[in-house]
C-alpha cells in the first residue's frame, strides 16, 4: 500500500541512497515532501517484466530481487538491489516497458 510521507524522518533513510549523493540538503527536504512510501511483503511483485516503467525505486530497507525469462521461459536471477541503492530507472530513461521483473526478497520498504 502506498503512502504520502509527512515527515522528513520517515524518508531520512532514503536521503543516504546513492541517487542523491552530492545533492543540497534543500533541495532533498524538498523531495521528501513528494516522496511516497511502500512496504512489500517477502515475495510480493512490485513490477513484473513488460510493465510500464513510470517510477524510480529507492531502497530504503529489505532487498529486491531482479529477474528475467530466460531461455524456455525459465526465471532467471539478475541480482539483488540493498538498501542504499536504486533501480527502475531504466524505463523511465528509455521509455520501453519493464525489462525484467522485481520481487520483495524479504520485508522491503520503498522510497517513490
Amino acid at each position: 500500500m502506498l503512502t504520502r510521507s509527512s515527515t522528513p524522518a520517515a524518508v531520512a533513510q532514503f536521503f543516504r541512497n546513492r541517487l542523491f549523493e552530492g545533492i543540497d540538503r534543500d533541495l532533498l527536504e524538498r523531495i521528501a515532501g513528494e516522496m511516497l512510501v511502500s512496504s512489500f511483503a517477502r515475495e510480493e511483485v512490485i513490477f513484473r517484466e513488460g510493465d510500464r516503467g513510470d517510477v524510480l525505486y529507492l531502497v530504503g530497507e529489505g532487498a529486491v530481487k531482479i529477474s528475467k525469462r530466460g531461455r524456455g521461459g525459465q526465471e532467471e536471477t539478475l541480482g539483488f538491489i540493498e538498501p542504499g541503492n536504486f533501480f527502475g530507472e531504466m524505463s523511465l530513461l528509455d521509455g520501453e516497458p519493464r525489462s525484467a521483473t522485481a520481487v520483495a526478497a524479504q520485508p522491503t520498504l520503498l522510497g517513490l
